[in-house]
């Protein structure tokens, strides 16, 4: 009898001890994820009763997969197999891995990981958005690559979850301009992070979002820009995220001209600067540096990472750009994309 035979029976005969293995599998997890982590910040949230989180912890700790610290609760080494042993366990249990092939189906792509969760309901699952991406991209990543970065929640995930590796000559840069009001989340801040995770170097593209065309040629011209824009033909990775394209418009304060021209022209995501159709098709570039489409299509890894049911169309569209894109999505965009098939 194989895992998912055993597991078809556990549904039937015991469905509570399924519940009660996610359950823990969730508090083990997000200890591991903030560690070191207070119970009573822990049970806000997983949205679980204090006097719950109180006996699993203690539990936990008996079996040596935590320690409680006054500081706070960490995972111990034992713990962290548990985690990955779960992970594995909890894949089959909600069955990813058939959402996994019917989304590739759906998408027409070949490279896709899938989370658990979905980041609508429950936005720190952003967090193991971030390691899952990051674990592929430290798999792919080699000395003397560049890699590009786009700012968003999303790709800051990734440089928070990547754990750190030496490598030689690994340079980080942004792949487009931009200086919005959170510097947290701009492609200048993720670079520099990713960079000093990789034991790399890092450059840096000072740019407002949407200038006028004389200005934005003038910075072009600027040597320090114009070298890094020259890096950008030859980047080896890009890690981006992918958005809804009137949720960032309106985030990016376009003018209103220009959002009633995306919306009458259909557009759907937003990715790097460019605005996409559903087919894929280019319907406005913001006007900033960065990377240009027919760059993106000659970049050996495109990694996407985007989740979320809300986004399941603007990710439809953007894998219409090149079919072997490689997407680290949710469950929630999973089933959203295959719904809307």
């Amino acid at each position: 009898m194989d895992i998912k035979e055993i597991i078809e029976l556990e549904k039937i005969i015991a469905p509570e001890i399924l519940e009660i293995i996610e359950n823990r599998y969730n508090i083990l997890s997000n200890i591991f994820l903030f560690q070191p982590i207070g119970r009573r910040t822990l049970a806000s949230q997983l949205d679980m009763g204090e006097r719950l989180v109180r006996k699993e912890t203690n539990r936990m700790q008996e079996q040596n997969l935590i320690q409680i610290l006054r500081q706070g609760m960490i995972v111990t080494e034992e713990g962290e197999l548990i985690i990955k042993k779960l992970q594995k366990l909890l894949y089959e249990l909600r069955g990813l891995s058939y959402l996994e092939a019917k989304t590739k189906e759906v998408l027409s792509i070949e490279n896709l990981k899938i989370v658990p969760g979905n980041i609508d309901n429950n936005p720190r699952a952003i967090d193991l958005l971030g390691i899952e991406a990051a674990k592929y991209i430290k798999s792919i990543l080699k000395d003397n690559m560049i890699i590009g970065v786009t700012g968003g929640s999303s790709v800051l995930a990734v440089a928070e979850g990547m754990t750190p590796k030496r490598l030689s000559n690994v340079l980080v840069i942004p792949a487009r301009g931009g200086m919005g009001r959170d510097a947290n989340k701009q492609a200048n801040n993720i670079a520099a992070q990713l960079a000093d995770k990789l034991n790399g170097s890092y450059e840096l593209i000072h740019m407002p979002d949407d200038v006028e065309d004389e200005v934005l040629e003038a910075l072009k011209a600027n040597p320090v820009v114009k070298e890094t824009l020259n890096k950008l033909k030859s980047l080896d990775v890009l890690i981006y995220g992918v958005s809804r394209a009137e949720e960032i418009a309106e985030r990016r304060g376009l003018l209103d001209e220009k959002r009633k021209f995306l919306i009458k022209s259909n557009a759907i995501a937003e990715a790097f600067g460019h605005y996409f159709d559903m087919n894929g098709n280019v319907i406005y570039r913001s006007s900033s540096v960065g990377i240009g489409v027919e760059d993106f299509k000659k970049i050996p890894y495109p990694i996407a990472v985007a989740a979320g049911a809300k986004k399941a169309e603007a990710i439809k569209a953007n894998c219409k750009i090149r079919k072997d894109i490689i997407l680290i999505t949710d469950e929630g965009a999973a089933k959203a994309i295959i719904k809307s098939k």
